[in-house]
């Protein structure tokens, strides 16, 4: 990666023990930890004047920011930044993204009393490090708006490993790793805004292949092709009709992007002989450059594809049959306004997979407000090589979406389309690294996902 306009960030959630200054313990019956780690140490003074959170996420910021060496060119915000500047309608909402920060989440509350089963932290850590001098508490470490380039990456890299290595820290199934991209300080275009909100609706029933069973049915991270407005039949026309009275002043009118004329053939081809002719390469062949990356479609997909998956949100009136791929690919191109985008893209009162709302009626175009899409499906991990590799593989998405060639660009929609149909046909590391071109980040990511759902690899990963 090298830098230019995509910049992005993440967010990591977990658990750390701490311990008040002085205090003596030993490492639980069960220790996951390097030996170089240790629980957090906290003065007296600091718990006293700032509370056991605020104390804990203070004391997190100091180690990161103690023992990180960042890169004077990664940061989106520049450090020589005048102040006048820094308050100006470009660069306010990234005040808080000018360096690492750690702060609370609501999510990450811990259950007590009557409600202790309910605990992400397992009872045996509980019991064996609990008291009024030490516990676990939850914590969001939140990186500064980056460039999305490679001394970014590394920096990245370096905040996981000084977690990992001096902390014990957790990650139960509650917390979540979540990927921002953005065009530096600026707003993305609506071209990029529907090129990229089309690859990811396509690639949703792929990319959860990634993820553990918790995380793809989820009110955190609902499933943007199932739950979304646009799977549930609401059109860009009628959005658009709908958020018309309430924009401030027309917006300019971009150019509609069509469907080329052989997506025609090929909708023909599938309702006659009962599936998409996708530019994935011939399955009957083998591929050497995939050699170590399993069985295509072996991780699986959303339960029974779709079909007879059960809402965890009673409000969405989800149908039986979500808007196929193609179809919804096609209303987001027509989109003419950023809103409109955000707004199909939207599930309600519950967080999609892949959150559009900074785009949506009423925060776009808004000073001081993100202006990102975040990747928030995946699960929580401070593991430097399974964060790094996913940063990338989110940010390389949307620098391809954005610079496809268009039939390039439908002919990887119609991939996802059939790899939906037809998982043995294409799966999430075709994508990764066929398409992507992201071969060590696709071999992170498959070993990392084949032990989490207990498959063994057919063969090695040597190249």
């Amino acid at each position: 990666m090298n830098k230019g306009k995509s910049s992005g960030g993440v967010e990591m959630e977990g658990y750390v023990a701490w311990i008040l200054e002085g205090k003596p313990f030993t490492n639980p019956p069960t220790c996951p930890w390097p030996a170089t780690a240790r629980p957090l140490v906290i003065p007296q003074e600091t718990i006293a004047q700032r509370g056991v959170d605020e104390a804990v996420h203070v004391c997190i910021a100091g180690l990161i920011n103690s023992l990180l060496t960042p890169s004077k060119e990664t940061g989106v915000v520049p450090g020589n930044l005048k102040a006048a500047d820094l308050n100006s309608a470009r660069y306010s909402h990234l005040r808080s993204y000018r360096s690492w920060t750690v702060k609370a989440d609501p999510t990450l509350n811990r259950k007590q009393g009557d409600y202790a089963w309910l605990d992400p932290i397992p009872k045996g850590l509980v019991d064996s490090f609990t008291g009024g001098d030490r516990g676990w508490c939850g914590f969001e470490v939140c990186s500064p708006a980056l460039w999305a380039m490679d001394e970014s990456i590394s920096e990245i890299r370096q905040v996981c490993q000084i977690l990992t290595e001096n902390l014990w820290v957790l990650t139960p199934d509650n917390t979540g790793l979540h990927v921002h991209y953005g065009n530096g300080p600026d707003w993305m275009p609506v071209e990029s805004v529907r090129r990229i909100a089309g690859l990811l609706y396509a690639a949703d029933p792929i990319l959860v292949q990634l993820q553990p069973q918790h995380r793809r049915n989820n009110i955190w991270c609902l499933s943007t092709s199932l739950y979304s407005a646009l799977a549930t039949g609401l059109s860009a026309e009628t959005a658009e009709e709908r958020l018309g009275t309430a924009l401030d002043a027309p917006l300019p009118l971009v150019e509609q992007e069509d469907v080329p004329w052989w997506w025609f053939v090929t909708s023909l081809f599938r309702k006659f002989f009962g599936r998409w002719v996708a530019g994935g390469r011939d399955r009957d062949k083998p591929d050497p450059d995939t050699r170590g990356l399993g069985r295509r479609g072996a991780l699986g997909t959303y339960a029974d594809n779709g079909r007879n998956f059960v809402s965890p949100d009673p409000e969405l009136n989800v149908p039986s049959s979500p808007l196929a791929i193609p179809e919804a690919v096609r209303e987001l191109l027509k989109c003419r306004h950023p809103q409109v985008v955000a707004e199909l893209m939207s599930t309600g009162n519950r967080r999609p997979a892949y959150s559009f709302s900074a785009y949506r009626d009423g925060r776009y175009g808004i000073v001081g407000n993100k202006r990102t899409v975040e990747f928030r499906q995946a699960r929580g991990t401070f593991d430097a090589d399974e964060v790094c590799a996913w940063a990338r593989v989110c940010f390389r998405l949307c620098e391809w979406a954005t610079a496809a060639e268009l039939p390039e660009y439908w002919k990887l929609v119609l991939d996802c389309a059939s790899a939906k149909a037809d998982g043995a046909w294409y799966d999430v590391f075709d994508l990764i690294l066929a398409d992507l071109g992201l071969l060590a980040e696709a071999r992170v990511l498959k070993r990392i996902a084949y032990k989490r759902q207990g498959l063994e690899p057919k063969v090695s990963l040597s190249s």
